[in-house]
């Protein structure tokens, strides 16, 4: 492996442990009461947590989709410019 993977894969390991710790915080203080009453989450809580989870999920990987086609066709422009330029 080289450099450079290895640390696009370390990247991708802080993106991925930054995205479940703001889904985490999210998802707990929309779900879950401040003041526990119970051992184990009940159902509306658990009911609350799937729904904000898929939510999120869904809202990042949509957003990803779009900055990936953004910075492609940003990459298109630039790369056509500089043909541009040579010519």
């Amino acid at each position: 492996m080289s450099a450079t993977d290895a640390a696009a894969n370390m990247l991708e390991q802080e993106m991925m442990a930054q995205l479940y710790e703001k889904m985490t915080m999210a998802c707990h203080k929309r779900c879950i009461d401040t003041k526990y009453k119970e051992e184990h989450l009940n159902k509306g809580e658990t009911v609350c947590i799937d729904r904000c989870v898929a939510k999120y999920l869904e809202t990042h990987q949509t957003l990803g989709a779009i900055l990936s086609k953004t910075t492609m066709e940003n990459q298109k422009e630039i790369h056509n410019l500089q043909k541009s330029m040579n010519n």
